[in-house]
């Protein structure tokens, strides 16, 4: 097994890790994002192809790009989702890394924050796991020790904040 370090690690890589990814990015930080899934497009790959958004794609952006509208749609279908975050991805140079699955987070004594993958060991100083909890996976969340007080909601940027200060 291989060991990283990043100073910002996110944990999934559908929108809510994309558009970490776009801040990051942003921000010049070094930052890595560990998907589960074998390509892009985060759960809408996943789903039926006749669901839809609930809202037009104008609304349904990521930061900095917007959804294009989907011909002849006004609410675009999973495939056309799917294939705007891959391209997404693709368009900002994403260091998305799959598929990793994340079994367990655990704090460090020097402060930092380590996550065991099936895929090897990430040293971060800061973590991301918002999307963590929109998609469910609340197992996820309770073998976080140490990232989360209380019930584990703590928004993304804050952890970030805390941790980079």
């Amino acid at each position: 097994m291989s060991e990283h370090h990043t100073q910002v690690l996110v944990v999934g890589g559908g929108q809510a890790g994309l558009a970490a990814g776009y801040y990051l990015r942003r921000a010049k930080l070094d930052f890595a994002i560990l998907d589960a899934s074998t390509a892009p497009g985060g759960a809408w790959q996943h789903y039926w192809d006749s669901l839809r958004l609930f809202s037009p794609a104008a609304y349904s952006s990521l930061p900095g790009r917007a959804m294009p509208q989907q011909t002849g749609q006004t609410y675009p279908d999973a495939e056309h989702v799917t294939a705007y975050l891959a391209d997404y991805e693709k368009r900002y140079e994403l260091a998305v890394h799959r598929p990793v699955t994340v079994h367990a987070i655990e704090s460090t004594a020097d402060g930092r924050l380590l996550a065991r993958t099936d895929s090897g060991t990430w040293h971060t100083r800061a973590l991301s796991l918002r999307q963590l909890e929109a998609a469910g996976q609340r197992a996820g969340m309770s073998a976080c020790r140490g990232t989360h007080a209380g019930r584990g909601r703590r928004s993304a940027g804050k952890i970030v904040r805390q941790q980079l200060a």
